[in-house]
């Protein structure tokens, strides 16, 4: 048997699976909006545990943890070929496909993942892709299928990595067969992550270079602002000393309650100032008013 008879057969026979439980049921009883993806991944895991019971040649099926969120995989089994003492190790990854989303780019898993996953010896991730109706959970068929399945290892080149260190792939874009099969994948994986870096390393560095002159920049535009604000509060401040300081030192009942509620005024405005350093102005202002009354009024 050659790899690629290998790599086929265990892909049919997880697709057969796969099917399966889709036509048993096009309608499952599944609701909710928050995580439904997750929702209907705990759905296949469960179905398909049951389905595989006494397959030939998928054994030692488990699922994820409903509660571990972060788990590398959805279902775990073992392929095996007793007639050559064969034992593979292969992980599932379901992939909810909205109807109306076909352009989307799910998440496939992070890099971190990747690498772990082969310094533990293996190697095949298998994507089970399935589209539902938006709205409700109702299996349809996209190309004439109703599941779309392949190994990470035949990925379409185009994946990428993101800021948060995910790897993503357009949903629509199809899988290369790759003969040389880890060689070649490793390869590419590791020169799509190298890339992935340097642009951000680029981005970064562009933005170091810059922020000096950014801060320049912003710090003179706050510094006219600041001192157009100043002149402002000190004409206000003159106009209110000058109504305030009588001819005499006598005051009456009145000039004693608006100056109140002038102070009252000039406090309630620091209320909805949002900057420390006016509202710190605002407050020797406030204080140079009280000491003059206080003086006038002695």
């Amino acid at each position: 048997m050659q790899l690629k008879e290998f790599e086929n057969l265990i892909l049919n026979s997880v697709k057969e699976l796969i099917n399966k439980i889709i036509i048993k049921n096009l309608k499952p009883k599944i609701y909710g909006k928050a995580r439904i993806g997750a929702t209907i991944s705990d759905y296949f895991e469960d179905e398909f545990i049951k389905i595989s019971n006494n397959h030939k040649n998928i054994k030692n099926v488990r699922g994820a943890e409903k509660s571990n969120t972060k788990s590398s995989y959805d279902i775990i089994f073992s392929f095996v070929i007793d007639e050559i003492n064969l034992s593979e190790i292969i992980l599932i990854d379901f992939k909810a496909i909205k109807k109306d989303g076909s352009d989307s780019n799910p998440d496939i898993g992070s890099v971190k993942k990747v690498i772990n996953l082969i310094r533990n010896g293996s190697f095949y991730i298998l994507y089970v892709y399935y589209m539902n109706e938006l709205g409700f959970v109702e299996f349809v068929k996209n190309n004439n299928e109703y599941s779309k399945l392949y190994f990470l290892k035949d990925v379409s080149s185009s994946f990428r990595r993101t800021p948060t260190n995910q790897l993503q792939v357009n949903v629509d874009a199809l899988p290369t067969y790759r003969t040389r099969t880890r060689k070649e994948f490793i390869n590419l994986f590791i020169l799509k992550i190298k890339q992935s870096h340097i642009r951000a390393i680029k981005k970064s560095n562009d933005w170091l270079l810059a922020l000096a002159s950014i801060q320049d920049e912003i710090s003179i535009k706050n510094e006219n602002i600041e001192n157009n604000l100043l002149d402002k509060l000190k004409k206000l401040y003159n106009k209110v000393f000058i109504f305030l300081i009588p001819s005499s030192k006598q005051y009456s009942l009145s000039n004693i309650l608006f100056t109140k509620k002038i102070i009252s005024f000039l406090i309630n405005s620091l209320v909805i100032m949002d900057n420390v350093f006016r509202s710190v102005i605002l407050i020797c202002g406030c204080l140079d008013l009280i000491s003059l009354i206080i003086f006038n009024l002695a």
